[in-house]
């Protein structure tokens, strides 16, 4: 299957001294694609591989708390190559650059692959830039997005009947990952120091966050990041929460939901491995309906990680105004605009967003466990995002500020899923429901509904922040 899971952007010929690796997207060994077929050259070549990570401060939306969980998968992934006998090497710089500089003296340059048009733009740049030949992987979804459509999908029951057939192909990604493939760090650093881009001489941890320039407003969690931790959420999760999710997932104070997202963002795990996993156990469940998810735990599972995950990179990919809400479909503007003067209960600015200083104590927990913890249950993230629009005098605004607040505090934001979880809540991937005021034909959320699913007031109580007494 490697045809279509990989993209070769040209036919020079490979006639450098090593084989590069530059991981961004796939912080991982195990069903690392680029780093599989990197170390598969290595080794027929008998040229040593280089693996490279650029940090990159200026990345947009960086702060201490993403850096942290990504700190946490450097280290993480050093330890894991140094048991292959190979060596990470950290750049302190944009992509372009450091990687152009490192690529000099490359025979192939392998790199995994992005969604969001920033990343792209970078991958496509590079490879631009360099005279060797590049590849490019995708493994960070359980079907290559352009494979399973080329246009922005209407919904996830167009999307799903496409991928699931696809996604129940076998085999997946080459999984075995070589040992005795010599690096050569420092002539790799070398390279980077003779092109004046700065380089760590030690394993990346937490400890870096003290000397790096970053936005220290949102502080990091108590959330460890990293493949090793990303393998035990998902093993408790899989043992211990899997056979109630169907039952427990829209319940906050349950924590019924797997917590794989942060992980799934920063490339620490893949959906390919948790579909190995399933079908090694005999738990995979093909879907008895290609228009609609299955209703046991499994499959209402699999329909979140990769139907709803992969709806996600679609529409980055293929509408190019997903982040305002002109990628909204034209009925939903459309509605919106012909309610924009309906009286609104209470109108919000961006700041009280933030503090969550509005009338409503559901609304306000919800942003305090957001602000807090970097995390927000998902039934609720989509309650907090209906209620942006309806608590904001101008739609347009409103899109803007859900995205703001939410790639400022999650540790999963910055992602395709934020973009598309934000739109939803305005009427992407959805249909027109009964018309009523502000809303207009957007489904709508309300606390009444929320108090039939779960207790409320046990969530509120959870969240409220701390009453803090002024020292005497």
């Amino acid at each position: 299957m490697e045809h279509r899971l990989t993209r070769t952007f040209s036919e020079r010929p490979a006639r450098g001294e090593r084989i590069l690796y530059w991981m961004q997207a796939s912080v991982r060994v195990r069903d690392n694609l680029s780093l599989a077929l990197a170390q598969r050259q290595a080794r027929d070549s008998g040229l040593p591989l280089e693996v490279l990570f650029c940090l990159d401060t200026s990345y947009p939306d960086a702060n201490a708390r993403s850096f942290a969980f990504l700190l946490d998968g450097l280290e993480d992934v050093a330890a894991s190559l140094e048991a292959l006998g190979l060596t990470l090497t950290v750049a302190l710089s944009p992509a372009v650059p450091a990687v152009t500089a490192a690529a000099v003296r490359a025979a192939t340059v392998y790199f995994d692959c992005a969604y969001l048009p920033f990343a792209r733009q970078q991958r496509m740049e590079i490879a631009r830039k360099l005279a060797c030949p590049v590849i490019m992987a995708e493994d960070n979804a359980a079907v290559p997005v352009t494979t399973v459509s080329e246009k922005d999908e209407w919904s996830a029951a167009t999307l799903r009947p496409k991928l699931m057939r696809l996604a129940s192909l076998e085999p997946f990604l080459p999984r075995a990952l070589e040992t005795g493939i010599a690096s050569r760090p420092s002539e790799l650093k070398a390279d980077l120091h003779s092109a004046g881009i700065a380089f760590l001489e030690h394993r990346p941890t937490r400890a870096l966050l003290d000397h790096l320039p970053l936005d220290r407003k949102v502080a990091p969690t108590l959330l460890k990041g990293g493949e090793s931790a990303a393998w035990a959420r998902w093993e408790l999760f899989r043992e211990t929460k899997l056979e109630t999710y169907d039952q427990n997932r829209n319940d906050p104070n349950l924590d019924g939901q797997s917590g794989l997202a942060p992980g799934l963002h920063f490339g620490h795990l893949s959906p390919v491995s948790l579909m190995e996993d399933l079908k090694k156990l005999g738990l995979w469940k093909e879907p008895t309906s290609y228009r609609k998810a299955g209703e046991d735990p499994v499959s209402k599972f699999l329909d979140e990680v990769l139907v709803r995950r992969e709806l996600s990179f679609n529409y980055v990919r293929f509408n190019p105004r997903h982040a305002t809400w002109l990628g909204l479909p034209d009925w939903a503007r459309k509605t919106l605009t012909n309610h924009y003067q309906d009286p609104r209960t209470a109108t919000y600015q961006r700041a009280e967003w933030e503090t969550g200083q509005t009338h409503d104590s559901i609304w306000n927990a919800a942003q305090y466990q957001l602000a807090s913890t970097g995390v927000l249950h998902g039934y609720l993230r989509m309650y907090w995002g209906k209620k942006i629009l309806e608590w904001s005098a101008d739609p347009a605004q409103a899109y803007l500020d859900a995205l703001y607040l939410n790639n400022k505090y999650a540790l999963d934001g910055r992602d395709p899923n934020s973009y598309a979880g934000v739109a939803w809540c305005f009427g992407k991937h959805d249909r027109p429901w009964g018309e009523r005021a502000v809303y207009g034909l957007v489904r709508c959320m309300t606390a009444g509904g929320l108090r039939k699913k779960f207790d409320v007031d046990r969530y509120v109580r959870r969240f409220t922040p701390p009453v803090l007494t002024p020292p005497s």
